[in-house]
């Protein structure tokens, strides 16, 4: 495929996260990120609870390495709780945004700033949050939305 590209393109470095689907006996699923092109992958699956469900996979438009997750898992352990990951170092470590997210909020997205980095947007089944400081701290920020769910 490489010889088909312009030139500028054969020398760009291809880095790609990928979700599986839920995987084996326990349902969980799985990350990989390559940073070749699609020649290796390396599984680099954040900590979560068996049965739950990705929404989202955002990949940071200001740090290479840097994605974010959101996930729930409602409707497969009727758990409310938030699920929210960080990575700044291509997967090899996690940290977890959720403790300082409010409790009982279903999380579906999550969304970095494309010209502010740290300001997250998170969508749940009652609105919006967003934080300035890359999920230290969260605000509602509906406005005149009604309590409905935001997916994207």
């Amino acid at each position: 495929m490489a010889e088909d590209l312009p030139a500028p393109e054969k020398t760009r470095e291809m880095r790609c996260f990928a979700r599986t689907d839920r995987n084996g006996p326990t349902g969980q699923f799985f990350f990989h990120v390559t940073r070749d092109g699609g020649r290796t992958w390396t599984n680099v699956s954040p900590p979560f609870p068996v049965d739950t469900d990705v929404y989202e996979i955002e990949v940071s438009p200001h740090a290479p390495g840097t994605v974010f997750v959101a996930a729930s898992r409602y409707r497969t352990a009727n758990d409310l709780s938030p699920y929210l990951f960080k990575t700044v170092d291509w997967g090899a470590t996690w940290t977890d945004l959720s403790p300082a997210f409010p409790a009982g909020e279903i999380t579906r997205t999550i969304r970095e700033d494309p010209v502010r980095q740290d300001l997250l947007y998170v969508g749940t089944e009652t609105g919006v949050f967003a934080t300035i400081a890359g999920g230290a701290g969260w605000e509602r920020i509906n406005l005149n939305l009604p309590r409905v769910p935001v997916h994207d």
